[in-house]
């Protein structure tokens, strides 16, 4: 329930379950923090949960596929700004090589593909602030492209600063053009991983819609137990 939650959200959690016990008259007890949680009612409309599995579900079967282990979980019970949200372990502090870069890319961009693939259309969740799907995936490729040698050229033009990132494709043309075409790439690649995995992706949105929440380890349960379509020729 706490994924994608920061610490001023856990505190906050904390003050409320608090003040729930005080009204009550009593000590803390783990009843006050599904209170404050609210855990005894779900606020999101069906429509709107069955939006935000399918898009979860993008991220975590093609990151499951291109990283086993890396899963931690999914919930559709985050706090804080989000929703719903995935947890991953993290990074490896080592250069990247192009493809985990891609990997990394298809990932990010796998929840906007799940929903086109599953459901028809998509909405703006991959989009938004800095720290969206979309922001994030522009700010990898535009570093791929521009300091880390991984384009077509060569010339290392700086490692750019996300809140620079956008003036930056502005001012170079090339850049950007380099930018989305890594982008598109990476889009094209995640859709077919959906289309070719989307027995296991739409188990995984049924069995999160039914519990809320699922693990690293039950996501690779359901993959193994939904081998892939065959690929057309």
């Amino acid at each position: 329930p706490l994924l994608g939650a920061t610490g001023a959200d856990v505190a906050r959690l904390v003050r409320d379950a608090r003040r729930h016990a005080r009204i009550a008259n009593r000590p803390l007890e783990l009843a006050d923090l599904h209170a404050a949680l609210g855990m005894s009612a779900d606020p999101h409309t069906s429509a709107y949960r069955r939006l935000l599995a399918v898009h979860e579900a993008g991220h975590a079967v093609v990151g499951v596929l291109h990283a086993p282990g890396s899963l931690i979980a999914l919930t559709l019970r985050a706090t804080g700004p989000r929703a719903a949200a995935t947890q991953w372990q993290p990074e490896s502090e080592r250069a990247l090589t192009r493809a985990e870069i891609d990997a990394l890319l298809q990932r990010l961009l796998a929840g906007r593909a799940a929903e086109a693939i599953l459901l028809g259309s998509v909405s703006a969740g991959a989009g938004g602030a800095a720290e969206s799907d979309l922001a994030r995936a522009t700010q990898l490729a535009a570093a791929a492209v521009s300091a880390l040698g991984l384009g077509d050229s060569l010339v290392w033009t700086g490692l750019p600063e996300p809140n620079d990132v956008p003036k930056l494709l502005a001012r170079q043309p090339a850049l950007a053009r380099a930018v989305a075409a890594h982008l598109d790439a990476a889009n094209a690649a995640a859709r077919a991983l959906i289309v070719r995995h989307r027995p296991a992706v739409e188990a995984i949105v049924e069995r999160l819609l039914a519990r809320g929440s699922l693990t690293g380890g039950e996501v690779a349960e359901i993959l193994a137990a939904n081998p892939p379509r065959e690929a057309t020729p």
